[in-house]
């Protein structure tokens, strides 16, 4: 992967929870950016995947799911791990408990060089952008829970 500015981003194109911000044009959170930099270079990813049956929104599924994605800095032993802190993360303000998180939601978390963030994320947009249109707001119903839910069977569904 690619790092020119040294600056990385650990996150989610976008957030579950603030795609209707994001149709409406609506400002929405900016990528959580890592506080520490690294060298600009190129690095080598790691992907550990995993095999098997599984059960998915009700259905039972024969399926090859990636299970942890690893970003390599440096060749050396991890010798430690520490808390990845983003800019606007301040450890002194965590409440007992609470930990500094990025989000994945929809499994699209990733690295990404903070300087290229809004071209590299522009595909994942552009399938909510049409995700959103193909969805009509008079066949969403309000559940009791507060989540917009759909009379007829999600687009998404793989049958």
């Amino acid at each position: 992967m690619r790092v020119p500015s040294g600056r990385l981003v650990v996150d989610a194109p976008w957030h579950d929870d603030q795609v209707w911000e994001y149709q409406r044009g609506l400002p929405t959170w900016p990528p959580r950016e890592l506080a520490v930099r690294i060298p600009p270079g190129v690095y080598r990813v790691e992907i550990a995947w995993t095999a098997g049956p599984y059960e998915f929104m009700g259905e039972h599924v024969d399926g090859v799911e990636c299970a942890a994605t690893r970003l390599c800095i440096s060749d050396d032993p991890v010798v430690g791990w520490e808390m990845g802190l983003g800019v606007e993360d301040d450890i002194a303000r965590l409440q007992p408990g609470e930990e500094p998180r990025f989000f994945s939601d929809a499994n699209v978390g990733c690295f990404a060089d903070a300087g290229a963030w809004t071209t590299l994320s522009a595909p994942f947009r552009t399938f909510i952008d049409g995700f959103l249109h193909r969805a009509t707001p008079s066949s969403w119903l309000t559940g009791a829970n507060g989540y917009a839910t759909s009379r007829s069977k999600p687009i998404w569904s793989r049958s």
